[in-house]
C-alpha cells in the first residue's frame, strides 16, 4: 500500500512539477525571444541611423556643411542631452568648437565655443593617446574634469578622439544632465560616428591640399605667363623707342631751324608762331627723356643714378600734363602745395612719371563713381627725413582683397579696353629704385588715399 502511494506520488510530482517547469521554461524563452526582438528593432533603428549619417556625411564636398543635420539626427534617435565636435588648435593648446547640438531636455547645458587644455588636462593627455572616455557618473575623472562639467550641468559623458592620418585633430563628446549608464549600442554607435567623421574630415584635408596645389601651380602658370609678358613689352618697348627717335629727331632739328631763323631774322614770323614752334620744341625733348627713361625702366635699379628732384617742379610740370583730362572728366583739381622748393633723392621724369600714373588713376576710380562733386586733392609736403606727395580722391577706394595686388604687374581692374596692369607696377619700381616708401588705404570720403615719401636732400 505505501508502495502504492509513493509509486503515484512520484509520478503526480514529475507531472505537475515537469510541466510546471516547462512552464517556466517556455516563459524564460518567450521573455528571451522579446528582448532578442527589442535588441534586433534597436539594431535595427541604429543601423538606419548609420546609414543616413553615412549618407549625409558622403553626399557633401564639406562635412561641416551637414555637421548639424547629423547632430540633431543623433540627438533626437538617441535620447542625448548634448552632442559637440571640436576641432584641436596646438598652435594654442585649446579645443574649438566646429558644431554643437542641444536636446529640448539638455538645455541646461552650458555650452561653450572654446576651451582650454589646463581646463580638462586628464581628459585631454588620455584622448592625445588616442583613448576613449566613458563616465556614467563622473566618478571616474579627475577632480578638475568633475568640477568642469558640473559647473556646465553635465553629469555623465562619453569623448572620443577624431584621428584623421594617426594625428588626433579634434574630438566628438557626447553629454547628458544626469547620472546615465551608457549602453553597448550607444557606445558602438557614437565610435562608428566618428569614424565616419574621421574619414569625411581626411577627404576634406586631402581636397583642401589639392586645391592649395592647383592654386599654387595655377599662380606659377600666371607668374610665368607675366613675366613672358613683361619681357615682350620690354623688347616691343625698345623696339618702339627706336622707330620713334628718327621722326622725332626730324621734328626737333626743323622746330630749331626755324626758332633759330626767327633769332637771325626778328619779326619775320608772328610772336603766336614763334611761341607755338617754342612749344614743339619743347615737346619733343619731353618726348626725347621719356623714351630714354623707358630705355632705363628695363635696367637693373643699380644702373640709374639719383639726382636732387624739386618735387614742387616735378609735381606741376605732370599736372601741367594732365589737368585738362581732369578736367574734361568734370573732376576739381584741389592742390596744397608749398611756395618753397622740396629735394628730394628720386629722378624727375620717372617722380613726374609717379604723379601722373596717381591722377590718372583717381579720374579712372572717379569715371566709376556718380557724384555731385568729384574731387582729387594733392599736397606736398616734408617732415625731418622724407619729402612727402600725397593724393587723395573721392572715388570708388581699393577693395580690401585685391590690397596686396594693386602693385603687381599686369594687374589691372579696369578691364583690358582701359587698363594694362602696368601703371602701379611702373610707380612702385620707381620708389623702390630710389629707395622710398609708398602707402595706401581708404579714406573718410570713400575714396582712394596714396602717400609717396622719398629722402630729403641733405
Amino acid at each position: 500500500m505505501d508502495t502504492y502511494y509513493s509509486g503515484n506520488f512520484i509520478h503526480f510530482y514529475r507531472y505537475y512539477f515537469g510541466s510546471f517547469e516547462s512552464i517556466i521554461r517556455r516563459i524564460r524563452a518567450e521573455r528571451a525571444l522579446i528582448k532578442e526582438k527589442e535588441r534586433l528593432k534597436i539594431s535595427v533603428k541604429h543601423e538606419r541611423l548609420l546609414g543616413i549619417i553615412g549618407r549625409l556625411l558622403n553626399a557633401s564636398a564639406d562635412f561641416k556643411h551637414v555637421l548639424d543635420d547629423v547632430l540633431k539626427l543623433m540627438t533626437e534617435e538617441l535620447n542625448v542631452a548634448r552632442i559637440s565636435l571640436f576641432s584641436i588648435q596646438s598652435s594654442d593648446d585649446s579645443a574649438v568648437k566646429i558644431k554643437s547640438r542641444v536636446s529640448t531636455k539638455g538645455k541646461n547645458i552650458k555650452d561653450v565655443d572654446q576651451f582650454y587644455f589646463s581646463e580638462l588636462e586628464d581628459v585631454i593627455a588620455r584622448l592625445q593617446k588616442n583613448r576613449s572616455i566613458v563616465s556614467n557618473d563622473l566618478s571616474n575623472l579627475g577632480g578638475k574634469e568633475r568640477e568642469y562639467y558640473r559647473k556646465r550641468n553635465i553629469k555623465s559623458v562619453v569623448i572620443l578622439p577624431v584621428v584623421v592620418e594617426k594625428k588626433v585633430v579634434g574630438l566628438m563628446g557626447f553629454s547628458q544632465n544626469q547620472q546615465y549608464k551608457w549602453s553597448r549600442d550607444e557606445i558602438s554607435i557614437f565610435f562608428s560616428t566618428v569614424n565616419m567623421i574621421a574619414n569625411a574630415w581626411e577627404r576634406n584635408s586631402l581636397m583642401e591640399a589639392r586645391i592649395e596645389a592647383e592654386q599654387k601651380n595655377m599662380e606659377a602658370i600666371r607668374l610665368l605667363e607675366e613675366s613672358s609678358r613683361l619681357t615682350s613689352i620690354g623688347v616691343m618697348a625698345a623696339g618702339i623707342t627706336h622707330e620713334i627717335n628718327q621722326p622725332l629727331n626730324a621734328i626737333k632739328i626743323t622746330a630749331d631751324s626755324v626758332l633759330f631763323w626767327q633769332k637771325r631774322n626778328p619779326g619775320q614770323l608772328p610772336e603766336m608762331f614763334t611761341r607755338k614752334i617754342k612749344t614743339i620744341s619743347e615737346g619733343t625733348e619731353r618726348i626725347d627723356s621719356i623714351i630714354k627713361h623707358m630705355r632705363k625702366f628695363w635696367e637693373k635699379p643699380r644702373d640709374v643714378e639719383s639726382e636732387m628732384v624739386d618735387m614742387l617742379s616735378a609735381v606741376n610740370s605732370a599736372l601741367s600734363l594732365v589737368k585738362r583730362q581732369v578736367y574734361d572728366h568734370s573732376i576739381e583739381l584741389q592742390s596744397n602745395l608749398p611756395s618753397e622748393k622740396i629735394l628730394v633723392y628720386s629722378n624727375f621724369i620717372q617722380f613726374e612719371q609717379i604723379v601722373v600714373n596717381l591722377v590718372v588713376n583717381s579720374i579712372h576710380s572717379l569715371d566709376k563713381v556718380k557724384k555731385e562733386t568729384k574731387r582729387i586733392l594733392i599736397r606736398l609736403s616734408k617732415d625731418k627725413e622724407y619729402g612727402i606727395f600725397e593724393i587723395h580722391d573721392n572715388g570708388t577706394g581699393i577693395d580690401e582683397e585685391i590690397q596686396e595686388k594693386i602693385y603687381d604687374p599686369l594687374f589691372t581692374t579696369k578691364g583690358p579696353e582701359s587698363g594694362s596692369g602696368l601703371g602701379m607696377a611702373i610707380v612702385k619700381s620707381f620708389v623702390d629704385r630710389f629707395q622710398g616708401d609708398i602707402s595706401n588705404y581708404n579714406n573718410a570720403d570713400g575714396g582712394a588715399s596714396f602717400i609717396v615719401k622719398f629722402k630729403l636732400q641733405k
